[in-house]
């Protein structure tokens, strides 16, 4: 159920790229090579929408330049808790040259006299007494150690082959205090001539942090600018892009193999139209994949009949699955609260931001969302619809509901017939199919080799 971690490597840096973000890495590249003297940029996108992938492929597309590059996870590499210290010891393991000794040694000092500087501050009154105080001559023996950093730094960073390129990611998941360190250390003592500093952040998080710390009135854009020369955001992925992704995550979770057992299964379909809809990230799309993958171990697959009562289930469960990830408050509704299923209907159409109804006829997502809605209503209803004595009631709390043309509403009854159909009158009822959902229940199916 995990993520499998993106890779790339300088042989082949966008061959796992499945979002197509080559020329958006390659022209960022482009710009970190082509800067005289020293830069800061700033990329900015929400989580889940991929910024580490994009950050390892400019690592891997970088090198295969010939252009030394650091990574740092700030999350995960904040060994020490001094932002300084645990950049330097990036540096240094990942250029591995003779003069980042110096370097990683005069960062150590730095980090020293300017912690003095704040102790002596805090517990030592005679520190600023006398005409020559303490506390200014720890003052300027960090000052003096800060422009020795910058110089070795710079001397890093001269090589013939080009920038020195940091790339740090995941700034916004640190606590707020080291991540405001971080960005003022970047902007004071990595201002040499010849290194790039790219950070990735989710920007928006990050204004939350600087609020954490000096405010809820404080300026955070304002702030936050100071530490960018130049500011670029991660363009949504296109339609085509995350249906790529979600062919990824289907394979590597099994659930591919799976979904191909059946002809008819239209299970890969209603997950795509969870990726259609406003406002998804690609993590959303991982914790749906996840979920379908528990709940679905405990129904058996389908075969290959197109009238198949378990395909009727599977296509339930990844109904309901879609449906919480568009609306999770609605769905709780439905699924513990005992909710009305044309209500969820209503709210889940409201959520998926598609226009009903297009005057240039029915899309194939219109049907897709026609079945859903089909198993919303139906395995949540005591009188489930599955005559034609009750179709007139079932059209007129739909269209009352939804606000939509009769056709639309007949079209969705008949996917509740037809399905009870299949079914035997035996219907996916929400509340067992949630359970499987919400880990109330797991029983996984044994397949036939496990058997045997």
């Amino acid at each position: 159920m995990h993520p499998v971690e993106f890779t790339a490597d300088k042989e082949s840096p966008f061959a796992g790229d499945r979002l197509n973000r080559g020329p958006h890495v390659e022209a960022l590249c482009r710009v970190l090579c082509g800067v005289d003297g020293h830069a800061v940029v700033s990329l900015d996108a929400p989580w889940g929408a991929g910024k580490t992938a994009f950050v390892k492929m400019c690592a891997a597309h970088l090198r295969s330049e010939g252009v030394r590059v650091v990574e740092f996870n700030a999350w995960q590499r904040g060994h020490t808790g001094n932002p300084l210290l645990d950049l330097v010891a990036a540096v240094s393991d990942q250029i591995g040259e003779s003069k980042t000794a110096q370097l990683r040694k005069t960062g150590a000092n730095v980090a020293w006299h300017l912690a003095n500087v704040g102790s002596r501050g805090l517990v030592d009154r005679d520190a600023f007494r006398g005409d020559e105080p303490e506390i200014l001559a720890d003052w300027n023996q960090a000052e003096e150690e800060s422009a020795k950093f910058a110089e070795r730094l710079e001397a890093v960073a001269s090589a013939d082959e080009g920038p020195l390129v940091v790339l740090i990611d995941e700034l916004d998941r640190c606590r707020p205090p080291y991540a405001l360190s971080l960005l003022e250390t970047v902007r004071h003592l990595f201002a040499a001539d010849g290194v790039m500093v790219v950070l990735a952040v989710n920007r928006a998080e990050l204004r939350h942090s600087v609020k954490s710390v000096y405010g809820p009135k404080f300026d955070a854009d304002w702030y936050l600018r100071r530490f960018a020369d130049l500011h670029i955001s991660l363009p949504p992925p296109d339609e085509q892009s995350l249906s790529a992704f979600l062919d990824g995550l289907l394979e590597s979770s099994g659930l591919s193999a799976r979904f191909t057992t059946s002809s008819n299964s239209y299970s890969p379909l209603m997950l795509k139209l969870l990726a259609e809809s406003p406002g998804r990230s690609l993590r959303d799309l991982e914790q749906a994949v996840h979920l379908a993958v528990v709940a679905l171990a405990s129904l058996a697959p389908s075969d290959q009949s197109y009238l198949s009562r378990s395909l009727v289930w599977e296509h339930a469960a990844v109904a309901l699955i879609v449906f919480r990830a568009l609306d999770e408050a609605a769905y709780q509704n439905l699924a513990h609260n005992g909710g009305d299923g044309f209500a969820a209907v209503a709210a889940f159409d409201k959520a998926l931001g598609l226009e009903p109804d297009p005057q240039d006829g029915i899309r194939a997502s219109d049907r897709i969302r026609e079945q859903i809605e089909a198993f919303l209503i139906s395995g949540s209803s005591d009188d489930p619809f599955f005559s034609d004595s009750e179709k007139e009631e079932f059209l007129e709390r739909y269209t009352s509901a939804i606000g939509c043309l009769p056709s639309r509403a007949e079209r969705v009854f008949n996917a509740c017939k037809q399905n009870s159909e299949i079914t035997g009158g035996a219907r996916p009822q929400i509340k067992l199919i949630a359970d499987l959902i919400d880990l109330v229940r797991y029983t996984p199916i044994q397949s036939d080799e496990d058997t045997d």
